[in-house]
């Protein structure tokens, strides 16, 4: 018998072990935390300076990061197929996170028959979701869901109720709730209030953002609950259950349970995020772009400057839909919302495909990918032997890789890309059109971040503070 030094020796075993458990789980969150961070803040620039021999890969935490457009085409193109492969033995599987970011499980738990972010469902519930939001937003979606004139109308009509537009928010008076309204109509068939919309804009999807995205798992199990999870879950599932009542969804469920279940699911992921997101982000982005924005010049995007908009007027070039359609495609391709596509294979580990890179890749787009060049399309469209203007040719052009389009396949059910990438883009070119059409009605700040419509009153506010701070 050892006793006592035995019993010492057992303590101090575990107390190491302890130590070290500690120690490698808050080095890996320090890594996680410390890339997330940096590439918020420098972009693919990242990622790409992490590979400075070229081997068109590098890391991001736990994660190998793919960044030659050929290569994420490759392995996009694929996935259809590999993810179709389910059960234990598959190669491939989606990651449950948003671009760069592990989604906490506590977000989707009992949320719906599905356990995690929509965007990597197995084969069999992707396959109801995906055939839904097919029906309603995808290019095959009828015309009285949505098109191009009905959009810009429906911009038109938003953008005379407003005094007031911020572009780098999603509250009040933001992009965010025109394009949430709009989704609304069209994925659930439902007029939302201007009110819920800044709701959901303002307080609700940055809540789900922070508690689920990018806060740390362990946050859901802090005594007090302090990040409120109970209150973000308890709004989650109230937006859910609204959307299963829908009319849009009750059609094409019928009296299937499971699959009315799973087409809130979506809904929600596609109203909360891909749309709250991203239509809205490149909205903001290509109008700040437009007035020279400091904050995107540093990021190294300069519009030509014929396109600039002035105080009063906007450049003749910009109500052609052409050369909106090509500005947006270049924004989107220089600051895509969607950054990465996370998989895991099975003899590789976790995987992100970088779009963002791809999207910059000198061996696609040339030796000027990061300049804007409205020409690019009518290129890319010419060199595959189309017409310069058709409607789709931005599908079978490598700008598509902003949407993951790539994985698309046959538009089918077991496609993986985004099925609204012609939705997007039309919800974008029209928001940009409308207010170029009345821009001479608009007051722009400095940054280009905030505007106010020309003899409101919260233009005379603004105008008031900014006197009283040139005073001091």
């Amino acid at each position: 018998m050892c006793g006592g030094a035995c019993l010492r020796a057992c303590l101090l075993s575990f107390l190491l072990s302890l130590g070290l458990a500690c120690y490698w789980g808050l080095a890996g969150g320090l890594v996680y935390y410390y890339d997330f961070i940096k590439h918020q803040v420098q972009g693919v620039d990242f990622h790409l300076h992490r590979d400075p021999a070229g081997t068109g890969w590098s890391r991001h935490a736990d994660k190998k990061v793919l960044l030659r457009h050929d290569d994420v085409a490759s392995r996009l193109r694929s996935l259809p197929d590999d993810l179709a492969a389910d059960g234990d033995g598959a190669r491939v599987r989606h990651l449950p996170a948003l671009a760069e970011n592990d989604i906490n499980p506590a977000g989707y738990a009992g949320l719906s028959t599905w356990p995690q972010i929509a965007l990597g469902a197995a084969p069999r519930p992707h396959r109801v979701m995906r055939e839904f939001m097919n029906a309603r937003v995808s290019a095959a979606a009828p015309a009285s869901l949505w098109n191009a004139g009905q959009l810009r109308r429906s911009a038109t009509a938003f953008l005379a109720t407003q005094d007031r537009l911020d572009l780098a928010k999603k509250g009040r008076g933001s992009p965010c709730e025109w394009v949430d309204m709009e989704l609304w109509r069209i994925v659930l068939d439902v007029d939302q209030p201007h009110a819920e919309a800044t709701k959901l804009c303002g307080r609700y999807m940055m809540a789900f953002l922070t508690r689920y995205a990018i806060a740390p798992g362990w946050t859901a199990r802090l005594p007090g609950d302090p990040l409120d999870y109970a209150g973000t879950k308890a709004a989650q599932r109230a937006y859910v259950d609204r959307f299963r009542a829908s009319k849009a969804i009750a059609a094409a469920a019928g009296g299937n349970a499971t699959a009315r279940d799973l087409m809130a699911h979506v809904a929600h992921d596609a109203i909360a995020l891909a749309g709250g997101l991203s239509s809205p982000g490149l909205i903001a982005k290509t109008l700040q772009a437009l007035q020279n924005s400091s904050a995107l010049a540093a990021k190294g995007v300069r519009v030509p400057a014929p396109l600039l908009l002035g105080d009063h007027s906007a450049p003749a070039a910009l109500r052609d839909a052409r050369t909106r359609r090509a500005l947006v495609l270049e924004v989107a391709r220089l600051l895509p919302e969607v950054t990465h596509v996370p998989v895991a294979y099975a003899d590789e580990g976790p995987v992100l495909l970088s779009l963002e890179g791809a999207l910059v890749d000198p061996a696609t787009w040339g030796a000027d990918a990061r300049e804007v060049r409205l020409d690019r399309l009518a290129r890319f469209a010419a060199a595959r032997g189309g017409g310069a203007g058709a409607d789709d040719a931005y599908k079978r052009s490598p700008y598509g890789m902003a949407w993951a389009h790539p994985a698309n396949a046959d538009g089918g059910h077991t496609a993986r890309g985004c099925p609204g990438m012609g939705l997007s883009l039309a919800l974008i070119e029209a928001f940009v059109g409308a207010l170029v059409d009345e821009w001479e009605r608009w007051i722009p700040t400095e940054d280009g971040a905030v505007l106010y419509r020309r003899g409101s009153a919260a233009a005379a506010a603004h105008e008031a503070a900014t006197a009283r701070e040139e005073e001091l």
